[in-house]
């Protein structure tokens, strides 16, 4: 987090549109540090019995978690937030919705622990304090009953965007469709790093869940036991580095799926068409080799760039010669029905020269002078 805020000048958050908008990481790497400094100030408390009063304790041990929940939801919409700005045609393939609704779903996220799970541990712990144990156990339930629901449909919610993602990474012709140009092997190393990341997270939340619900419902057994209590405790403390560590172990099985983050890449630079050789050497496909100069052709795969057919490869749109001035700000290159009659088959142009592939047709000659 030092390194990229620091060194690399990223912000934590972007105020471009009027609306803070989490980075993913780096908001990731702040919630985490916030999360494991929570406890340690906990645990303090705890071992010094610095704070007595069971309010502060309670508030210490649901603020960790709220930190937590926030690390993961800033994840989530910050990479939803980046993908926005970066591309908007994919943004509306994946979520189908106004990046307004997504902002405001965002925040109810993010402030839906704080409110509930904050006021619950912070009830409880007051009344408990003033011998009112009924209250306490209300107060209690109610938070441990709203983390539980909130596990539940965030998980829910990650399982649904992640399997819309998946299925336009699985899905490389939806995305020519849309002319959004990804390389191949780039869509798979991502599909893989999505499954994997949205499977993890479903299954540490809804375990969240769970043992809410069990402290909701038996509390009062769980914590007398001494096995449960341990067994419990230990699970809740050890789920979320965990699951972490899963998480970076499939990243070291696997090292290839922590490459392109960012699977598109877009700029404003001008495109320059290939320049394609026609000779004898034509059976061997053409690599990103002959376009080391343009940045779009060297992120792009070989069949983004070229179509195969008949053994041979075709430019995807072939310059009509016939234009008077191929320098004209508003030239586009259009598709001859000559030049794409005989790139079509292969065996007709075979032994055919440059000169004849590019000596414009008579008839549109005589056209272009009368």
């Amino acid at each position: 987090m030092i390194w990229r805020i620091i060194v690399q000048k990223q912000v934590i958050f972007s105020f471009e549109e009027g609306w803070p908008r989490p980075k993913p990481i780096e908001c990731m790497c702040l919630c985490g540090l916030l999360f494991n400094f929570v406890r340690i100030v906990h645990a303090c408390v705890l071992l010094t019995k610095a704070g007595p009063s069971p309010a502060l304790r309670l508030f210490l041990f649901d603020l960790c978690w709220v930190f937590a929940f926030w690390a993961f939801t800033c994840y989530v919409f910050g990479v939803a937030q980046t993908l926005l700005m970066s591309n908007r045609t994919l943004y509306d393939l994946w979520l189908k919705t106004s990046p307004k609704f997504v902002d405001k779903l965002g925040l109810f996220t993010t402030l839906f622990p704080v409110l509930f799970l904050n006021i619950g541990s912070i009830g409880s712990g007051i009344y408990a304090a003033s011998g009112n144990g009924y209250m306490a156990n209300v107060f209690m339930r109610v938070g441990y009953l709203t983390a539980a629901i909130y596990t539940l449909i965030l998980g829910i919610f990650t399982i649904f965007i992640g399997r819309r993602l998946l299925v336009l990474l699985n899905s490389p012709k939806i995305l020519k469709t849309h002319h959004i140009r990804v390389k191949s092997s780039k869509l798979r190393s991502n599909a893989i790093k999505v499954k994997a990341t949205v499977v993890i997270a479903a299954f540490a939340l809804w375990a969240m869940g769970m043992i809410a619900t069990l402290f909701a419902c038996v509390r009062a057994p769980i914590i007398s036991n001494y096995i449960l209590a341990m067994f419990c405790s230990a699970f809740v403390s050890f789920i979320g580095p965990g699951f972490s560590s899963l998480i970076l172990l499939a990243f070291v099985l696997y090292p290839r799926l922590i490459t392109g983050m960012a699977i598109l890449s877009i700029s404003n630079e001008r495109i320059d068409y290939p320049r394609v050789e026609f000779g004898p050497a034509q059976k061997k496909p053409a690599t990103l080799e002959a376009f080391p100069k343009d940045s779009r052709f060297r992120d792009m795969g070989d069949d983004d760039i070229f179509s195969t057919s008949a053994n041979f490869l075709v430019p995807m749109s072939p310059v009509n010669c016939t234009h008077p001035d191929p320098s004209e700000e508003n030239y586009k290159s259009t598709v001859s029905n000559e030049s794409q009659t005989m790139f079509t088959h292969f065996s007709h142009w075979q032994g055919v020269d440059a000169q004849t592939l590019i000596e414009p047709s008579p008839f549109k000659s005589t056209q272009h002078r009368s």
